[in-house]
């Protein structure tokens, strides 16, 4: 469905045919078609219909035109974008184009060997006055994508007309590029002469580091000894030493940076260390942070709290909560005195992972707030984040007693974290003092927190009354609460209760009840399959849309667990196929893939011919895992193992995932035994799959045995992208990867 119009492209096709053989007046038509198949990138027929617009002498309009360029663009059709716009120029000179379109265009030029001509377009964007929002933004991605081809004299003759031009200020982010460009030939004295003339003309040095890095790397001694006496005249030489510093931590080599931490008269610099500290965070680069941690535990004035509390955060953002308590005991070991900021930020990990925290957390006040220019929300925000549920609720109580309005968030926010303790009584207090002070109402969120909290105490009287509230006042409740509360119904066998439970969420929301899989839970529990089977026929039969929804997968997955026959269910399958419906075939395969029953999958692909017909569910089944199952690697190669020797499957599909999988377990073995498969094979790997896995070589440190493809990764994917709509899928999936 096209959602500006709310109809599909085949009715407007069909309409087009329509209007064509009654003689109608087509522009407004083709002109809907125009803009859906362009936005949809669909190049060939994009241009069919703008040639039928032609030559029906409709005229055209600048969006018109934009639209066409679009599609040419992301086709790589440089020619006939080219042409487009200069026909826009005759037809429209005051229209402007956006800068994306600028900016595919001077690429395409300036990569062409076609540079005055893409310098013009940057006069001309300068000229017309085009939009300025994004001018940044764009023209980074312009400069850094001629820099990843090594484009020195483009990247630097494009960005100095700009700057010229007052487009663009110069700044890190925008002369980086420039650098880029030197180190993507491996010019390093070309990327050296250029930071400083960076550094004489704007008083900035993009990628001084990752020069000295490669220099280290690559041994380039005499260079480098070059590069640290620019450094020293520019900014002296601790500064200096810290640079080389960083980039020995950087390429690993610790022993020498830890020679040059104990250099006589060195002292700390943490506002460097934390630059580096940050940058560490960022790359996730541990092994560095860990290294600089340890080589500067004898460096004068090093703030020691503040290195720790880097490590902290960025195990946190690993979720590695052991590793923060290892950091806390290492603090301890070495006798630091920790900032009531680091126990703060650690206490507040702990609890997210209910893990008991191993000091007192030093309390914040009110009182200690007062010095700062917080009004009283602020105040109770910053107590709440500390962990001093106490004195927010306190606050807030004063706050209320001397007539002073709180808004209605306050009270969300305090009733959220006394309901993580499970201080349900505390949180319906406070509850109504916010419902007498400022028409205060439960958010659906905390109404769900409250649901969880009574059954987790086991309060299943007062949880059942709470849901009956909600369903009664017309609002829809959060999956994760009634999951729970269905989920005891089931292990207790209340198939009753759940059946009740599910007609009145359904009557009362008009929507289709979430927690399907308890019920056939529940017949499991009480030993009844065939009225399961019923259940199920029922509920399909009604609405075949429901396959996914009412825990097939589940429910055949557990009685596979429990080695049950499945006659039963094998004759209900039968009979829904039989009637076209076709997810529980799909479930009941999914189902033994889950469960590692693969000559069951085998049974089932040969008994329904759907799934042989229809086999891109394999492929999402292969989606589906890496996105979500811990045993992913072994999981699609049983996909492989099932389908081998058949022809209804493209195997080479299932290798793509089974490559991302071992990508995203750094299993460069399993990467380079996907390789040598297809090649057994006689599967094509795409210039995408050779890219991938030679970064994952290059990022476990093994020899790429085979020619790397020499454009960055993301080059590949959307030429992956755009030559093969079938791959869209799966495109879509892998978009985000570096």
């Amino acid at each position: 469905m096209y959602d500006a119009w709310e109809v599909s492209l085949e009715e407007l096709e069909n309409h087009l045919v329509e209007l064509r053989e009654k003689g109608g007046n087509l522009r407004g038509i083709l002109r809907r078609l125009l803009l859906v198949h362009t936005t949809n990138n669909n190049f060939e027929r994009s241009m069919e219909l703008k040639k039928e617009f032609d030559e029906a002498g409709y005229e055209p309009t600048g969006a018109i035109f934009a639209c066409l360029m679009n599609v040419c663009c992301n086709q790589g059709k440089w020619t006939e974008a080219m042409e487009l716009k200069d026909q826009l120029l005759k037809f429209d000179p005051s229209f402007k184009l956006d800068i994306s379109k600028y900016r595919h265009l001077i690429c395409y030029l300036a990569k062409n060997n076609q540079l005055p001509d893409a310098l013009s377009m940057v006069h001309e964007m300068k000229e017309l006055a085009v939009e300025t929002d994004r001018m940044e933004k764009q023209t980074f991605h312009m400069l850094n994508e001629l820099a990843s081809d090594g484009l020195t004299e483009e990247v630097e003759r494009i960005f100095e007309t700009m700057v010229e031009l007052d487009l663009v200020k110069p700044n890190n982010n925008l002369v980086g590029p420039i650098v880029s460009a030197y180190m993507a030939k491996n010019d390093l004295e070309g990327a050296l002469a250029c930071i400083r003339d960076c550094q004489a003309k704007y008083s900035i040095m993009p990628h001084f580091q990752d020069v000295l890095v490669r220099l280290v790397e690559e041994g380039h001694t005499d260079q480098l000894q070059r590069a640290m006496d620019f450094a020293s005249q520019q900014h002296g030489d601790i500064n200096m030493l810290y640079d080389l510093i960083f980039a020995f931590c950087t390429s690993g080599k610790y022993k020498e940076a830890m020679k040059l931490v104990e250099t006589p008269g060195m002292i700390a610099k943490n506002k460097r260390i934390q630059w580096y500290a940050e940058r560490c965070i960022g790359a996730n680069n541990m092994e560095a942070l860990q290294q600089l941690t340890a080589i500067t535990k004898d460096l004068y004035a090093c703030d020691r709290d503040q290195m720790y509390f880097y490590l902290i955060q960025l195990h946190t953002r690993n979720n590695d909560v052991d590793k923060c308590l290892e950091v806390w005991t290492t603090m301890q070991e070495e006798g630091v005195v920790p900032r009531d900021r680091t126990m703060r930020y650690l206490a507040n990990v702990l609890r997210s992972y209910d893990r008991p925290i191993p000091f007192d957390v030093p309390k914040l006040t009110a009182e200690q707030l007062d010095n700062q220019e917080l009004n009283t929300t602020e105040k109770i925000d910053r107590i709440l984040k500390a962990g001093n549920i106490e004195g927010a609720e306190e606050l807030l109580k004063e706050t209320l007693a001397s007539g002073k309005d709180v808004g209605s968030g306050v009270f969300d926010r305090v009733i959220f974290e006394m309901l993580k303790l499970g201080r349900i009584d505390d949180a319906l207090t406070v509850k109504d003092l916010g419902e007498k002070s400022c028409d205060f109402k439960m958010s659906i969120i905390l109404t769900n927190k409250l649901l969880i909290e009574y059954i987790k105490k086991g309060d299943i009287e007062n949880a059942e009354r709470l849901l009956d509230q909600t369903l009664d006042s017309g609002e829809v409740p959060r999956p994760s609460g009634i999951r729970m509360l269905c989920e005891r119904y089931e292990q207790d066998g209340l198939l009753d209760t759940l059946l009740t439970l599910k007609e009145k969420y359904e009557e009362r929301t008009q929507s289709r009840f979430p927690i399907g899989k308890s019920v056939l839970g529940a017949y499991i529990v009480k030993g009844d399959v065939g009225g399961a089977v019923s259940y199920i026929e029922k509920e399909l039969e009604e609405d075949p849309k429901r396959s996914r929804r009412i825990g097939m997968r589940s429910f055949f997955g557990k009685l596979l667990q429990k080695d049950q026959p499945l006659d039963e269910v094998y004759a209900m399958v039968d009979r829904l196929v039989a009637k076209d419906i076709e997810g529980p075939a799909w479930q009941l395969l999914y189902s033994h893939l889950d469960n590692g029953k693969t000559d069951g999958a085998r049974d089932v692909i040969q008994r329904y011919d759907v799934i042989r017909e229809k086999s891109s569910g394999l492929i999402g089944y292969a989606i589906e895992m890496v996105g979500s199952d811990s045993d992913v690697e072994e999981k699609i190669e049983q996909v492989l193992e099932i389908t081998k020797d058949q022809d209804y499957l493209d195997r080479s599909k299932i290798y793509f995932y089974l490559l991302k999988a071992h990508d995203n377990q750094n299993n460069y073995q399993g990467g380079l035994m996907v390789k040598q498969k297809m090649e057994e094979e006689g599967l094509h790997m795409s210039d995408f799959m050779l890219k991938r896995l030679a970064l994952l070589l290059t990022k476990t440190g093994q020899p790429i045995p085979f020619d790397e493809p020499p454009n960055p990764i993301s080059f590949y994917r959307e030429k992956l992208r755009l030559e093969g709509k079938d791959n869209l899928p799966e495109i879509k999936i892998v978009e985000d990867e570096s």
